[in-house]
């Protein structure tokens, strides 16, 4: 269902368009953990289902229309809402919480990204949990943690949000001086969650590199008050504590509350200043038009959660394959003869 609206005023000086939407998929594809008998253990087929609602709002407008100074603005938004409503599988905790967009779970959007509820470090600078699961001390106890557990993980994980931004949109604004012309556009990306990189380990060797966080790492009886990041684990307390456990602590660590960052972004996305010849001079050089443009694609983020140390959101974790985000500058000239 989409129900649609377009406004034109003062001689579509401003226009706006308005649409709401409501989709309801059926049969979509999913993967579903089966037996194994016939060689694969997971498959996919049409087993879910998922409602998605939506607005999506723009309007551009004419500020002003003189004949030396002209000034246009366009603005877009949109958001959505997504649920679903019907799945077969049933993710494991490591699905959930590695946020690479495995995470579904009925009730929640497509890609959810959920975490180990982190509650402080303790008195030895490790990191501790809160569950629902019985019998757990979360002062010395880590052998319940297991990141291939099925049953009720919903009831200890916490629910950050979805992968994927539900909130997107732009402006631009353009103005016109004469023979001289400048605009720029700012895209902007709010709703999504990104899980940092899980740097932290129960034991490390001289090929590790260390992240900025270990700067404020737990070093002393009451660091606990003032900081979020573990110890470096001595060898007394790798004894004490057994070197498995506090792998899953560390690794249950990476995949908590504490190790998220928002996905949100405003950036400066195209920004191009021009110049053209008048007609008179062009005429005078036997030439039918002549203009110059210089232009810069991606120069500078305007805002990202300072959680990710410098890291681009919208190019987190694209993949092995994928091009960084590049900075361009171009210059052109065109003539017309």
């Amino acid at each position: 269902l989409n129900l649609g609206l377009d406004i034109g005023l003062f001689n579509n000086r401003i226009m706006m368009n308005l649409d709401v939407y409501s989709r309801q998929g059926k049969d979509l594809i999913d993967l579903i953990r089966t037996t194994g008998i016939g060689g694969q253990a997971i498959k996919l087929g049409n087993n879910s289902e998922m409602t998605t609602k939506g607005i999506e709002f723009q309007v551009n407008t004419v500020n002003i229309d003189n004949e030396d100074f002209s000034w246009r603005t366009g603005f877009n938004i949109s958001h959505f809402n997504q649920e679903i409503t019907s799945l077969k599988q049933e993710a494991n905790v490591f699905d959930l919480i590695t946020g690479t967009g495995r995470g579904n779970a009925i009730g929640y959007p497509k890609g959810s990204l959920f975490s180990y509820n982190f509650e402080g470090l303790n008195e030895w600078g490790l990191p501790t949990f809160l569950t629902d699961q019985p019998d757990y001390d979360p002062d010395n106890t880590y052998d319940l943690i297991d990141f291939q557990d099925t049953d009720s993980v919903l009831d200890y994980l916490v629910y950050e949000g979805g992968t994927e931004p539900n909130l997107t949109g732009g402006l631009a604004n353009n103005f016109k001086y004469k023979n001289w012309d400048f605009s720029f556009f700012i895209s902007f990306s709010a709703g999504n969650k990104i899980r940092l990189n899980p740097s932290f380990a129960s034991s490390y060797t001289d090929l590790d590199v260390f992240p900025r966080e270990f700067v404020n790492r737990w070093i002393a009886p009451g660091d606990e008050n003032i900081t979020n990041v573990p110890v470096i684990p001595s060898q007394s307390v790798l004894q004490s504590f057994g070197e498995n456990n506090l792998e899953r602590a560390y690794n249950a660590y990476n995949y908590s509350r504490a190790r998220v960052a928002e996905g949100g972004f405003v950036r400066m996305k195209i920004m191009t200043l021009g110049s053209s010849l008048d007609q008179l001079t062009v005429k005078k050089l036997g030439l039918s038009n002549f203009r110059m443009t210089m232009q810069t694609t991606n120069p500078f983020l305007i805002y990202s959660d300072s959680k990710l140390g410098g890291q681009d959101p919208e190019f987190f974790r694209s993949g092995g394959v994928a091009y960084p985000i590049s900075r361009l500058f171009t210059f052109s000239l065109y003539v017309g003869f």
